[in-house]
């Protein structure tokens, strides 16, 4: 264990601790309140969510690699429990699970290139096969988007152990690897959390109103300068990263988080869904809690590629 990664550990402890005990004494003056009882549940699965990503990261890169690979096949089986391609189900699923287990394995060997054209690879090898013999015409562009999205989806959350790769090798260094994907992971929450606050307490206008009835004008905006202030403090002095490129990094990470929350949430309207599963209590399925995370990793992966890295 890393000196950083003790500090990360300690601290994550230390927050989720004090939300416990919070909640616990709040319950204590309150016990019949209704949304403490929610924040109970919220807390109590954040424990768990925060346990698997401090175990992948404290057991990078293979434990890394692994815990991604293994949340990004439940993913996929949660996502196509929606799919109302009874026939093409298992299909799916099958080239689904080949296409990250070999992604996973690329990136493992060091093979970054592999990695990023994988995608396209897997797509223009099973596209055709699989609406040539497996699908109905009535059912093609269906057929289609349940091929190409979880291939492109599935891929972008793949960026952030690449990132952690990647940065390893850029910096020299397995602690500030670790502090990155950390801080990205912490930013995007942040930003979550930051735009309902800023939404419960100041937001009157809604953006999308047909998407998601809860997000807001001043959500967003109080999102995204808080974003770009934690960010701008964390990345220079933590990663001595210039100012421009720890604001840049605070705007992307706010920007495509609220994008990649807006998305599925289309997503499940279309499925006709509030959540993906309950399999987290109090958040939802796996896929509701990794939405805006499958966005920024990958901007920010690519921003760090062309900015950053030799």
């Amino acid at each position: 264990m890393t000196q950083t990664f003790f500090y990360i550990l300690s601290a994550s402890i230390l927050l989720l601790g004090f939300a416990s005990l919070a909640t616990f004494f709040l319950q204590k003056k309150n016990p019949k309140n209704s949304t403490l009882e929610k924040v109970r549940v919220i807390v109590k699965t954040w424990w768990w969510i925060v346990c698997f990503f401090l175990f992948t990261l404290g057991t990078a890169p293979w434990g890394l690699l692994a815990g991604f690979a293994l949340i990004s096949l439940v993913v996929a089986f949660e996502y196509y429990s929606f799919s109302k391609l009874e026939k093409l189900k298992n299909t799916l699923r099958v080239i689904i699970c080949i296409f990250v287990i070999a992604q996973y394995a690329l990136l493992g060997f060091g093979q970054f290139r592999c990695f990023q054209l994988l995608p396209i690879l897997t797509v223009l090898l099973t596209l055709a096969p699989v609406v040539i013999f497996k699908s109905d015409l009535e059912q093609l562009p269906r057929t289609a988007a349940s091929l190409i999205g979880p291939i492109v989806f599935f891929h972008f959350l793949a960026c952030l152990p690449a990132l952690f790769l990647l940065a390893n090798k850029t910096f020299a260094s397995l602690e500030k690897a670790q502090l990155l994907v950390f801080l990205i992971i912490f930013l995007t929450e942040i930003n979550d959390i930051s735009q309902f606050i800023f939404g419960k307490l100041f937001g009157k206008n809604k953006i999308i109103p047909h998407i998601s009835p809860n997000k807001t004008e001043a959500g967003f905006i109080g999102g995204l300068f808080f974003t770009i202030a934690v960010a701008s403090i964390l990345f220079t002095k933590i990663l001595q990263l210039p100012l421009w490129q720890s604001i840049l990094f605070g705007v992307v990470i706010s920007v495509y988080g609220i994008m990649g929350d807006l998305f599925f949430s289309a997503v499940k309207r279309h499925f006709g869904t509030k959540d993906f599963s309950n399999a987290l209590p109090g958040h939802g399925g796996y896929l509701d809690r990794l939405d805006s995370l499958i966005l920024t990793s990958p901007v920010v992966f690519y921003l760090f590629y062309f900015l950053i890295a030799e």
